[in-house]
């Protein structure tokens, strides 16, 4: 990429580094290194991150569809552009690949072992199945929300030379009026 994307910055004005952790103001544009492995940008993703507090997932142990209605209703989102360089973005396509290809691969067997009775088996294959998908989707995403507030996005899975060059996070937690302040800045 030649020049910088607008959509995201130079120096990554918003953007602080809290521990492993990257924290992402309202607004804010990313510095235009790639996130997963501080090289060039050659792609930018909008990525969306969705949070919601761990305590919320106790509600499935009463009903999933209750689960379901509570996580709709009090997930918080946040919209981030992530730069990608040309061999996170292979990564990225690959474990997507892998998603898709592990369930549909599973399928198979599980259909052949349900046909001869083997529960078990069908299970375990299943089980394979629903896996391969998780892991897929857990290594595509180039971040992941450890928490949103207040419209803040505190995201993990950076590279540590990414999270070394930006300025240190401030102070403590953001607040109402934190976000308040600076979302004067980004307007």
């Amino acid at each position: 990429m030649s020049a910088i994307d607008s959509r995201l910055s130079e120096d990554g004005i918003g953007v602080w580094r809290d521990g492993p952790n990257v924290v992402i103001a309202p607004q804010a544009r990313l510095p235009a290194r790639c996130v997963k492995t501080n090289a060039p940008v050659d792609v930018v993703l909008e990525h969306k991150l969705t949070w919601l507090s761990p305590w919320w997932c106790l509600t499935i142990l009463f009903s999933p569809v209750v689960y379901l209605i509570v996580a709709m209703a009090v997930r918080r989102d946040a919209i981030v552009y992530v730069g990608l360089s040309r061999a996170a973005l292979r990564r990225r396509r690959v474990a997507i690949a892998i998603a898709w290809l592990v369930p549909l691969l599973a399928f198979w067997p599980m259909y052949a072992l349900g046909q001869a009775g083997s529960v078990v088996g069908m299970a375990l294959a299943a089980t394979f199945g629903i896996g391969g998908l998780i892991s897929g989707y857990m290594a595509s995403a180039p971040v992941r929300a450890k928490r949103i507030e207040s419209g803040f996005a505190v995201v993990a899975g950076a590279d540590p030379q990414f999270v070394a060059m930006l300025p240190p996070w401030p102070g403590k937690r953001p607040t109402n009026d934190t976000a308040k302040t600076l979302s004067t800045v980004f307007e």
